[in-house]
């Protein structure tokens, strides 16, 4: 370590002993004004230790060793550097303060924990300020830090306590413990093994709190000749939390009542923001970003694998239901993308420590599946080598949707800081242009590594009510940042002025309008399902007749979103998806280039609760149309409940993706009549009709076509007395139009067979046609000229079907609609494509002119999105077939 300690020139007593410092004024102890926070560091990676020898050894002087992170391990790397410099007389102990805390007790099983000794908030966590336990922690702490004294022991975060699962807790009986701990830690003082106490408190400075508890009390209820001892308090304080300096409603501020009873004030989390029940790290570095295309790129690959992995199982038909349907994760993650990308820490926790494990642990259940049973012995796949890959597409999509999420914090924080700047010009005034983001510090040349962070820093030390702040410096750019910062309060002599109080009203504003649409995930489990031997997420359907829980703000990191609770819908990976923009942009623009379905259109992700539509009129026949996209996943999500609620008189599905038959698809007594086409290719494709009214003929496939055989499983024609009626299913161009000279070949055939039966009789063709004809019939033309559906070749060749011939075919709805805008079929599962309106209209219902004069109604049903990533067409036709 000396070796390294040298090489980076840090073996040399202490080059700058101006850092801007304050005093503990019950202690005499002076202190920098920023401090190490010891958040999650550990004795075996030498970049934390690295960063407290750079940090101490440059004048950073206050270590909070945050040992409950980690479960003590801070304190070892702690201990073991202090005494280390000690050693080498690189610093005194008397010149280092360092603050222990206790109150949190993590541990695998709390249900063994004494409860009169211990709160129990979860089977995870507890909480205790009892005298004992304090005892316990404290010899702890001094063990692990190699030390005869710690200078502050702070209990830590004690409403906790009020969180209580296992017993009654009032928060009367709560000041009354905290008075206890104070008494028992006078003698401690005594004792010598801790020079002073405080409390740090995450409600202390919110009034407001249900959690709340008052300086005030706490210090009434204390004995005069304990008060001297409560030397410090400690709160969240950033530029998204300020309540520790700001009066809310009250006489004084927290920040003045410590001033004025002679308490020193530290603060922590200055980068990392909690808004919007959400955590904001407040960096923007971009040292270990990739391009934002490829990082996309990467996502749209995943996310693809991953779902073609989960369509393979659910369409083995060995694989049960209650199995297949645990491995939604393609899906579950694409539906809560928007959501995560909100948050890198949030999405970084949840991916890891909720999704991750989850998925192992069914991946071993299905294993223990596979062993229990001989009937996959003769699959086409093998079930071991399906786990294997499912493993492994699982980490990479956690690995790029963490990089996605990435992109996205940094150009909000991009977006922040330049917010920051235009308010407060002087932040960005302490260097010249020419100089660009380096400094000579220390003797050294020091860069920026987070600008924003070197801001919100600074905006902190101005208001000097702050002690101290501790910052997380986990890697030696953290401690540049830190240093940098500090340099620059001296240099400029930092006040309350440079950040203009009022300006603090639009950064709120910028935070609320950046988490808007960001709900908080739900930390709760979904049921198990009755009898079911891997339960079923809850669908948004059935959460909804549970009463609302409003989710409390929580400042605790371990309290972090969990699986979100929604009965998941497969991802169309053979669609168009328009990709999220990613350039810098105001969230005003962005709005607006993202939003283009009108008002009117509904936005919800799962079926509704209750569908009511007209009553079909005497003498007409309804026609339903609809791209199911799966139709064993479909059933799971509404598909009976829109059927037997609309009542076609025919019903035509595409994309099946069904190899033989189902049975009680439709009340078969009524559809006497059930037609089914499939692809050889399994799980692909499909085409299936149910008619209450018997056809005269009945035929697969497109005739005209060079392959024929090739075409059975996306077409079937019933021939009715006064028409034919077509239902298919297009062929997809493919990424990158790999397929797109087959989908040519395929329109000719379809032309050429089209007009041979309109020669015979008028002709109803329906289904998903792959195509958006207009521009009017996607929400994003302008950059979709080259994806598949929208080439100029493929909606040449659908104008030419249309009216490249006398006897011409009508788009049936855009003929009622003709300047309809944002009303489309398709709306992909990812990328909140829904809820933004961004969809494509590539399903159809077209009819031969002459038939134009018996449509009653060509209508959308908008509302009926959820079971499919397609939303069903329906077709009044009048007079008897």
């Amino acid at each position: 370590m000396f070796n390294l300690l040298k090489r980076v020139g840090l073996a040399q007593k202490e080059k700058f002993t101006n850092i801007p410092k304050s005093k503990i004024i019950k202690t005499g102890q002076t202190v920098s004004r920023l401090g190490f926070g010891g958040y999650r560091v550990v004795q075996q990676n030498s970049q934390h230790r690295l960063s407290l020898y750079k940090s101490i050894q440059n004048g950073i002087n206050v270590i909070d060793t945050s040992t409950h992170f980690e479960v003590g391990k801070s304190e070892e790397m702690i201990g073991e550097v202090v005494e280390d410099m000690i050693k080498r007389k690189m610093k005194n102990r008397e010149e280092i303060v360092v603050i222990s805390k206790a109150g949190y007790v993590n541990t695998d099983d709390a249900s063994h924990l004494d409860d009169t000794r211990f709160a129990k908030i979860n089977k995870n966590l507890a909480h205790s300020i009892s005298t004992d336990f304090l005892e316990k922690e404290i010899s702890e702490s001094l063990r692990r830090l190699r030390m005869k004294k710690v200078d502050i022991f702070m209990i830590n975060n004690p409403e906790r306590i009020l969180k209580a699962t296992n017993k009654s807790y009032s928060l009367d009986r709560l000041y009354k413990d905290i008075t206890t701990a104070c008494i028992f830690l006078d003698e401690e003082c005594k004792k010598g093994r801790i020079g002073g106490y405080g409390i740090c408190s995450n409600s202390m400075a919110i009034p407001k709190a249900i959690d709340h508890i008052s300086l005030p009390k706490i210090l009434a209820d204390l004995p005069v000749n304990s008060r001297h001892n409560l030397v410090a308090i400690e709160t969240p304080l950033n530029i998204f939390e300020r309540d520790v300096l700001e009066r809310n409603g009250e006489l004084h501020s927290l920040a003045d009542i410590a001033k004025m009873n002679d308490i020193s004030l530290f603060t922590n989390r200055p980068l990392h923001a909690i808004a919007g029940g959400m955590i904001h790290k407040l960096a923007n570095n971009k040292d270990d970003i990739s391009s934002d295309q490829k990082v996309l790129d990467n996502l749209e690959l995943s996310f693809k694998n991953l779902n073609e992995l989960e369509s393979k199982l659910s369409e083995t038909p060995s694989i049960s239901f209650p199995i297949s349907a645990k491995f939604v994760w393609s899906n579950v993650l694409a539906e809560n993308l928007a959501r995560l990308s909100k948050s890198y820490f949030s999405a970084s926790h949840y991916l890891e420590k909720e999704v991750l494990p989850s998925i192992m642990r069914d991946l071993k259940d299905l294993s223990d599946y596979d062993k229990s049973t001989e009937k996959l012995d003769n699959e086409e796949f093998r079930l071991g080598v399906w786990i294997s890959d499912y493993e492994k597409q699982s980490r990479c999509l956690i690995k790029h949707i963490l990089s996605y999420t990435r992109v996205q914090e940094l150009q909000r924080n991009d977006e922040l800081e330049t917010l920051i700047t235009t308010f407060s010009p002087s932040l960005s005034e302490s260097y010249s242009p020419e100089e660009g983001t380096k400094f000579k510090l220390f003797d050294d040349v020091i860069t920026q590594y987070s600008p924003l962070s070197v801001k919100a820093l600074r905006i902190v030390l101005a208001d000097q009510r702050v002690g101290c702040t501790l910052v997380g410096m986990r890697r030696p750019e953290h401690v540049e940042d830190a240093l940098l910062a500090l340099e620059l309060h001296q240099k400029e002599h930092d006040n309350e002025d440079i950040f203009p109080s009022d300006s603090f009203k639009v950064i709120d504003d910028w935070i609320q309008n950046a988490i808007s649409d960001a709900k908080q995930l739900s930390s709760e489990k979904p049921e198990d399902q009755e009898n079911d031997v891997f339960a079923v997420p809850m669908s948004d359907r059935e959460e909804s007749t549970r009463p609302a829980k409003r989710p409390k703000k929580s400042n605790d990191p371990e309290q972090q979103p969990s699986k979100e609770k929604g009965k998941q819908k497969e991802i169309k990976v053979e669609e168009p998806a328009k990709k999220p923009v990613t350039r810098k942009t105001s969230k005003a623009k962005k709005d607006n280039e993202e939003s283009t379905a009108i008002s009117t259109v509904p936005t919800n992700t799962t079926m509704p609760k209750q569908l009511s539509f007209p009553a079909k009129p005497e003498g007409t026949t309804k026609f339903a149309s609809w791209n199911v996209s799966g139709l064993k996943a479909s059933l799971k999500k509404g598909f009976k409940f829109y059927v037997e609620t609309e009542d076609p008189d025919i019903l035509c599905l595409q994309e099946t993706k069904v190899n033989e038959p189902m049975h009680d698809i439709v009340d078969e007594r009524k559809y006497k009549c059930r037609e089914w086409a499939f692809e050889d290719k399994k799980g692909y494709g499909g085409v299936a009709i149910f008619s209450k009214i018997e056809p005269v003929s009945k035929t697969h496939g497109l005739p005209t076509h060079p392959k024929p055989d090739t075409t059975k499983g996306r077409i079937i024609t019933l021939e009715f007395p006064t028409l034919y009626y077509v239902a298919c299913y297009v062929p997809n161009a493919g990424d990158k139009l790999v397929r797109l000279n087959e989908k040519l070949e395929w329109n000719r055939a379809m032309e050429k067979y089209l007009r041979e039966l309109d020669a015979k009789k008028p002709v109803i063709w329906t289904g998903d046609l792959n195509v958006a004809h207009k521009e009017i019939d996607l929400a994003k033309p302008e950059t979709n000229s080259k994806t598949a559906g929208f080439t100029r070749e493929e909606r040449q060749d659908f104008e030419k079907i249309l009216n490249g011939d006398e006897n011409k075919f009508i788009d049936t709805w855009r003929h009622f609609h003709p300047d309809t805008k944002g009303v489309y079929t398709y709306y992909s599962y990812r990328f909140q494509a829904r809820t933004k309106g961004i969809g494509w209209r590539l399903d159809y219902h077209v009819v031969s002119e002459r038939l134009l004069d018996r449509v009653v109604e060509s209508e959308t049903r908008s509302e009926c999105w959820g079971a499919s990533d397609h939303v069903p067409l329906v077709l009044l036709l009048k007079d008897d077939l």
